[in-house]
């Protein structure tokens, strides 16, 4: 992976006035969120400059080149015209003359699919898929994984090579064993849930939780402009908040000497929820958006985590869906 700074040029076709809207803020976004000096016709080209020239530099001297494909981009890039026709002369030379394993250009599939929107110079390279709005800001993190050359975490680590001349084991008895070992570390997860260190486990994380929700709003508020706030009881529940959304905490125990039956439930609120509602308008009621209830449960190392239909969660994890919740509905809301 490099650790250098990179540079891009964006190719595209000037669609119509939407797509050159969407490629600006591609761009705008690379460069403030992940450190990527970007080439754009849109920052860098005024009356009287050299467009031909502007082209041949720019994909020169730049590290990575994205093409934004639509299917205007293919018409014009397969028929040489305008400035695409240009700039495909241009990357197809390099492309040919490039050693394979150079990555240097990038297709983005935007609109339409591949037999649609993918130039000829350009159909043996994997394209990026960035036609799903609601995948924006996903599919933007793994684009400048690609830019900066940022290795799969997908593929697992070489393990040893196997000592054949070691006595192999016998499968049934693996899977035998391994299930004797899961029964057991339950039976000693239930145990440790079921007594007074279970419910110590359960204070001390909903604590902890507390203490991490207000971390992450002061963080926040110091680092944008969205005002984010809390507001809470001594007791059982916090809500964080900000601009019309809300997420609230609620966690019960149902014994003072056992973690057995506790748990945690968090809302989704379209609107601001308070513990104490104050009167107001039908209209300007909160909306419940989602619903979720998590039992208090340890993992095979004992970690506490948060149960729902037999998947774990973190209190961390759950923290970040929260603030994505309110940050998402903040974008949609103001776009």
């Amino acid at each position: 992976m490099t650790s250098k700074r990179q540079t891009v040029f964006i190719s595209y076709s000037h669609d119509n006035s939407k797509h050159s809207e969407w490629v600006l803020k591609l761009a705008n976004d690379l460069r403030a969120n992940y450190g990527i000096d970007i080439i754009l016709d849109q920052f860098e080209l005024e009356a009287g400059r050299d467009l031909t020239y502007f082209m041949e530099s720019s994909i020169e001297k730049s590290d990575k080149v994205l093409v934004i494909l639509t299917p205007k981009y293919k018409e014009k890039a397969d028929n040489r015209k305008n400035g695409v026709g240009y700039e495909t002369s241009i990357i197809t030379k390099e492309i040919y003359d490039a050693p394979i394993t150079n990555v240097k250009y990038i297709p983005i599939l935007r609109v339409g699919n591949s037999s649609q929107a993918i130039p000829t110079f350009l159909s043996s390279k994997i394209y990026h898929n960035m036609k799903n709005e609601e995948d924006y800001d996903k599919s933007l993190q793994e684009l400048s994984d690609r830019i900066y050359d940022k290795p799969s975490d997908k593929k697992s680590a070489l393990g040893n090579i196997p000592d054949y001349n070691k006595k192999r084991s016998d499968p049934v008895l693996d899977i035998a064993n391994d299930l004797l070992h899961k029964e057991s570390l339950n039976r000693e997860i239930d145990n440790i849930i079921q007594s007074r260190q279970g419910i110590e486990l359960f204070n001390s994380e909903t604590k902890k939780l507390r203490r991490k929700l207000h971390d992450r709003v002061d963080y926040y508020k110091s680092n944008s402009d969205i005002p984010f706030y809390i507001e809470e009881n001594d007791r059982d529940k916090i809500i964080i908040k900000a601009l019309g959304f809300s997420v609230s905490f609620y966690w019960h125990k149902e014994y003072f000497d056992s973690g057995k039956g506790a748990f945690l439930i968090i809302r989704d609120w379209i609107g601001i929820y308070m513990i104490k509602p104050t009167l107001q308008f039908e209209s300007d009621e909160p909306k419940l958006q989602k619903e979720e209830k998590y039992s208090f449960y340890l993992d095979d190392k004992k970690n506490v985590v948060w149960r729902t239909d037999d998947r774990n969660y973190t209190t961390s994890q759950l923290i970040q869906e929260a603030f994505l919740f309110l940050i998402e509905n903040i974008r949609k809301d103001r776009v």
